[in-house]
């Protein structure tokens, strides 16, 4: 059974995970390569809200805590579970809506005077296996950040005083922090 505390959590993940896909639906709808969501199954907000609570939960393992988190309990977070393996079949709905969705929240908070800027970098592989790195050679490029020399990309984020995520960024590795956002 989950705590107050996880089920208010929860219940808050839920909300801005509908509240978004509903202003996403529209762009779904017009994507005819994804899987169709079968009468009864729980939509793409739920699909959302279940792998983002997934982890904020702790569980190492997503297939356990989807078998006995979501699909057991007896007043379940999930009012019409489906099976894993269907839950995983459809979950290439879902990147554009992971990405998106810190987006959109983010154009939900209230402007601030204090902002700190930071990037981790996104190894794609080993700096010896960087030649023979094909997958992607388009997008990736050699950067260096405080641990030394890598291969992929880095992930640009900027926060407020608060902690909130105001915008992010994905670049090439070898963007600089100072060059990634361009402050008004």
């Amino acid at each position: 059974m989950l705590s107050d505390d996880k089920a208010f959590r929860l219940i808050e993940i839920l909300v801005a995970c509908d509240d978004f896909c509903n202003a996403l639906t529209d762009w779904q709808a017009a994507n005819q390569s994804l899987p169709a969501i079968r009468a009864g199954e729980p939509g793409d907000s739920e699909m959302l809200s279940i792998v983002i609570f997934h982890h904020c939960s702790g569980a190492k393992c997503f297939e356990y805590h989807y078998r006995n988190c979501v699909r057991m309990q007896p007043n379940g977070y999930s009012p019409n579970p489906i099976s894993h393996e269907r839950f995983v079949a459809r979950m290439p709905r879902l990147p554009p809506g992971l990405f998106l969705l810190p987006k959109w929240l983010s154009c939900q908070i209230q402007p601030s005077g204090f902002y700190i800027i930071g990037s981790k970098p996104l190894a794609v592989c080993h700096n010896r296996r960087i030649h023979a790195n094909r997958v992607f050679a388009d997008s990736a490029a050699r950067g260096k950040s405080s641990m030394g020399w890598f291969y992929g990309w880095k992930l640009h984020l900027v926060i407020n005083q608060y902690g909130q995520i105001v915008n992010f960024l994905l670049t090439a590795g070898n963007v600089a922090d100072n060059n990634a956002f361009v402050i008004n």
